[in-house]
């Protein structure tokens, strides 16, 4: 049966007290929950909104990839104190399987020595970046803009523009940049099967002429049989043949082509053969492997006049070439020589001066490219 209280929509007082008795069994701990729910998720977007801040200020804060000038300006300074070490060791690991060490460290001053470089100047640009497909810039990859001014004792300063490939390698903190070397970077047209040649262009001696219009110097046609080292095939069989060719011993031609400046592709005047002469010899002379024949010019002296008055030309020496360095003589040259007669006293103004021209060949010494010239200067 319900009681009275239930009846009219009261509570009783047990029902009371029960009540009561739950909401003070209710832990402060679970009241605590309750009311943490709520904020939680209100707030969850300002905690994401935290979260995203806080790595992008992180993100932020870490060093970004080095640039890549120093590296180039590091290269630039290396070459004009010809440290060549300190370039190859800025060169990438693929560009280091491209040329060896020795290959890299010894091409360069060849090529020094063969422009007559006495100097140079080179200065690095501002890094450009390729696009990645997305169309941003490539951060692993950059070009830097090369100037280099060559300045040499045969044709004076060559400029060029070229340009230096960068690659990154590493990666974050140990991140570096090194060069995609080739040859490019030394000339715009030079390859590794490529060479640079300095070219001697003749000069003409001048002439002795009396008074009376009577020349007592002039030239007549002849050539010149000489030697390419590179191209012997059999020392022995050259220097037998060319022996009988040319009324020599074999050491005196094997002196000629063994002198200090001689390089395996130059050539290396043996004996002056005059046109007369030559005509009989040149069959004979194609069938030796090495040696080549050369038109020139001899000098001549039609009256006959003694020796001590117009005196005599002779090769000449390394110590000659030395003193005339700024005329273009080389060893072997014809020279007045002794300081006796005309020839001697007059050499600088009756012999001239070489013109040269400097360029990239093929392997074939087919021209490529000519950098720089200076045009011959005839005696008079």
């Amino acid at each position: 049966m319900r009681s009275r209280c239930s009846e009219i929509g009261l509570r009783s007082p047990g029902a009371r007290r029960r009540s009561r008795s739950s909401r003070m069994d209710r832990s402060p701990a679970v009241r605590i929950r309750a009311a943490r729910v709520r904020p939680l998720g209100i707030n969850r977007g300002i905690v994401a909104a935290v979260v995203i801040l806080c790595a992008t200020v992180l993100n932020a804060c870490e060093p970004g990839p080095p640039p890549a000038e120093p590296i180039a300006r590091q290269y630039a300074t290396a070459w004009q104190k010809s440290d060549y070490q300190a370039m190859w060791d800025l060169l990438t690991d693929d560009a280091k399987a491209q040329v060896t060490p020795a290959g890299f460290t010894e091409r360069l001053p060849r090529i020094a020595d063969e422009m007559t470089l006495t100097s140079l100047d080179a200065k690095t640009g501002v890094a450009t970046h390729p696009a990645l497909p997305n169309g941003s810039p490539d951060p692993r990859k950059a070009t830097i803009p090369l100037d280099v001014t060559f300045h040499t004792q045969r044709v004076g300063d060559v400029a060029r523009s070229t340009a230096l490939q960068l690659v990154m390698v590493g990666e974050k903190d140990k991140a570096v940049w090194r060069i995609a070397w080739t040859p490019e970077a030394i000339l715009p047209h030079l390859t590794a099967g490529r060479l640079v040649r300095m070219t001697r262009l003749p000069t003409s001696r001048g002439r002795i002429v009396a008074r009376d219009g009577t020349e007592l110097a002039t030239f007549i046609e002849a050539g010149v049989v000489g030697v390419i080292t590179g191209q012997i095939r059999s020392e022995t069989g050259l220097l037998s043949s060319l022996s009988d060719a040319l009324a020599m011993t074999p050491d005196q031609i094997k002196a000629k082509y063994t002198q200090s400046w001689v390089k395996p592709d130059l050539f290396v005047p043996i004996k002056t053969v005059p046109a007369s002469q030559l005509d009989g010899l040149r069959t004979r002379l194609s069938l030796i492997e090495g040696v080549q024949v050369q038109a020139t010019r001899v000098r001549s002296y039609p009256t006959g006049l003694a020796s001590q008055t117009l005196g005599y030309l002779a090769e000449a020496s390394d110590a000659d070439a030395k003193a005339k360095t700024a005329r273009g003589v080389e060893a072997g040259d014809l020279i007045g020589k002794k300081d006796t007669g005309l020839e001697a006293t007059l050499d600088d103004e009756l012999g001239g001066s070489f013109g040269f021209r400097l360029g990239i060949v093929e392997s074939d010494e087919r021209p490529v490219e000519t950098l720089a010239e200076t045009a011959p200067v005839p005696g008079s």
